[in-house]
């Protein structure tokens, strides 16, 4: 399945109002949830796998996050792209939270896998994006979510992003 599939232009969002990270989630899994993405409990186990294993990632641009939570809380595959209006703090990815290794995402990726094993070739797709300088540019100076959605699409395309 093409990466572009999971990603749509109605889980671009540009200007998330949200103070933390429990707000931000719940923002999410509320979104999510009514359009029928997840089960209701996706936000709290969002939360749950962030305390335990950290998402957030110092790129060479742009700072990210890369939630996820496990598929049984997921009822169809996703990729939900968010740019949080304050600064929220996550840890970053390889460190304990009590490590206080912060880091503050400008571009939030929301991963939704509906089989495990989709994990891996989405974040391995993602990482690409992630170490290309220039894809991260114009990502961060897109001003619209169609914009965004388009940039990101090509971006996909060019690397030939599927999943199993």
């Amino acid at each position: 399945m093409s990466l572009n599939k999971i990603l749509r232009e109605d889980l671009i969002d540009l200007s998330v109002e949200a103070t933390s990270r429990t707000d931000l989630f719940m923002y999410i899994s509320d979104h999510l949830f009514n359009k029928g993405y997840v089960v209701k409990e996706y936000g709290q186990q969002l939360q749950k796998r962030e305390d335990s294993f950290p998402t957030g990632l110092a790129t060479k641009t742009v700072e990210v996050a890369i939630p996820h939570t496990d598929a049984l809380f997921v009822k169809e595959p996703f990729i939900y792209v968010l740019k949080p209006a304050e600064k929220i703090v996550f840890h970053q990815m390889g460190t304990f939270p009590e490590d206080k290794v912060f880091v503050y995402p400008e571009l939030i990726f929301v991963l939704g896998f509906s089989k495990n094993d989709m994990q891996l070739s989405l974040l391995q797709t993602l990482m690409k994006i992630f170490n290309d300088e220039a894809a991260m540019d114009q990502l961060m100076k897109a001003d619209t979510e169609k914009k965004l959605f388009e940039l990101l699409s090509k971006q996909i395309g060019c690397i030939g992003g599927k999943v199993k």
